[in-house]
């Protein structure tokens, strides 16, 4: 994988309140919106060399503002969908998966623990490298576009820990929380 051709995409989703922050992207769907940033890098930039398989492979700081305050837990996923499947169509690879964020943590350091549990209930689920943590883009070839899903939802998650938060249905589609 050549790192310097791997472009990132930060792409926010989900129900959130209108708040005047710093954002490197801001998306609204149904006058909400959530607003994501990064020290680690810029949206639409190329992922820097220590997030990724080819160096130290640690996570990014990603921080975001704007959750509705009805909130009970921030969910996050990064993925990528570019990845090809048996010749014809493409599945998506999830690069991690953290779950139960405190609504109060606006947040995550960059180099976490691939530990499942952390401080505050934070919990990360398994991602298809059959790990829980990080772990940064690896294509095999050619460019790939890298996703930061972030959810603003109303309950804490009670997942065993073999299961994931991503459904495999063939379609890259995320199930319903």
């Amino acid at each position: 994988m050549n790192a310097k051709n791997t472009i990132i995409i930060i792409w926010i989703v989900w129900i959130c309140i209108n708040v005047s922050c710093m954002g490197i992207s801001k998306v609204s769907m149904n006058k909400h919106s959530i607003n994501v940033s990064s020290n680690s890098f810029k949206n639409g930039d190329n992922i820097p060399m220590e997030y990724t398989c080819d160096s130290e492979n640690i996570s990014p700081h990603i921080s975001w503002c704007g959750i509705p305050k009805e909130t009970e837990s921030i969910v996050i996923v990064a993925y990528d969908k570019d990845i090809p499947f048996r010749g014809l169509s493409f599945f998506t690879w999830i690069h991690w998966v953290v779950y139960n964020i405190p609504p109060e943590v606006t947040e995550l350091n960059e180099n976490l623990p691939k530990d499942a549990k952390l401080i505050k209930g934070i919990r990360q689920g398994i991602t298809t490298f059959k790990t829980s943590g990080y772990g940064g883009p690896c294509p095999p070839f050619g460019k790939h576009r890298y996703f930061f899903r972030i959810m603003a939802i109303d309950k804490k998650l009670n997942l065993p820990r073999q299961k994931n938060l991503w459904v495999h249905s063939g379609n890259g589609r995320f199930p319903s929380l």
